[in-house]
């Protein structure tokens, strides 16, 4: 019997960055037609306007098998973010991202592959890199402990470049794992890691996939660039020895996405994830 598969990261039409036209209903037919049991809505928040969540409350309640959910952005490093108290409790459950489309200005998401390079050759700029890494794993701390939170989205992504898999993040991510754990907060098992996986495991078109020229080095953290299978390997194991229980998601924005994880058995095996480690049913709040 293969693994049950539900997908608590779906987006619709009311995410601005959608690749198509479709509602809640279109997404759940789409799911049950591949086999999917439970899907969760998770359109972006946008500040207070999240309007959208009215009408979509109203078809979730009917279907069943669908929850309501939330992307919700974490705004600044004190972990704030910005959904008002009455959208939130329209919410089945709230997804959080480490990544966001609104982003404080000092993370790594706004600093350039090139200059990421730059501060990690040079021993007096190093320290920049260290002090972004645990900026941003405080900044996903705080939002865990002071919000509402049942599911960390994308997790670990620090710089997020292309072959950019430093070994110094997983220790550094302990911290943010540890609190989401003490909190009943589910980490994602992401499509968008997935494909960095199944690159690794099986190049297309002869493609291998690509890891920067970066020596290693020591600070504070040993940082050394490693290939995706050993490293998402030992985050997920790190993840797994404090106690994190998993959620598979998609964060589909196409209606062909949704529930779509190939390969899903063979990853699981390549980065030992316990199966009964991945949770099938999300209670709602």
């Amino acid at each position: 019997m293969g693994l049950a598969i539900s997908d608590y990261h779906v987006h619709t039409s009311a995410s601005h960055c959608c690749k198509e036209r479709y509602g809640v209903e279109d997404a759940w037919n789409a799911a049950r037609d591949r086999g999917v049991e439970h899907i969760g809505i998770t359109d972006h928040d946008v500040p207070f306007k999240n309007g959208f969540l009215k009408a979509q409350r109203e078809t979730t309640k009917r279907l069943d098998g669908v929850l309501q959910g939330l992307e919700v952005s974490i705004r600044d490093a004190r972990g704030k973010i910005q959904v008002s108290k009455h959208a939130l409790a329209m919410l089945d459950f709230v997804l959080i991202a480490e990544h966001v489309h609104i982003m404080p200005a000092w993370t790594l998401f706004r600093k350039g592959h090139r200059q990421f390079e730059a501060w990690w050759n040079d021993p007096q700029e190093r320290y920049l890199v260290e002090k972004y890494y645990d900026k941003h794993a405080t900044m996903t701390w705080n939002a865990l402990d002071r919000n509402r939170v049942d599911i960390l989205a994308h997790p670990w992504r620090f710089p997020w470049h292309k072959g950019i898999l430093d070994v110094a993040t997983i220790g550094i991510s302990e911290k943010v794992i540890r609190k989401a754990v003490e909190r009943g907060v589910h980490v994602e098992f992401s499509r968008a890691v997935m494909n960095i996986l199944q690159q690794d495991l099986a190049p297309k078109d002869g493609k291998d996939f690509g890891i920067p020229a970066l020596r290693p080095w020591k600070g504070r953290y040993g940082h050394e660039l490693v290939r995706p299978v050993p490293f998402f390997r030992q985050y997920f194991g790190m993840c797994q020895d404090l106690g994190a229980m998993f959620t598979l998601g998609s964060d589909a924005h196409k209606l062909d996405g949704i529930g779509v994880f190939p390969g899903i058995e063979s990853l699981l095996d390549a980065v030992d994830i316990k199966r009964k480690n991945i949770v099938h049913v999300l209670k709602a709040a």
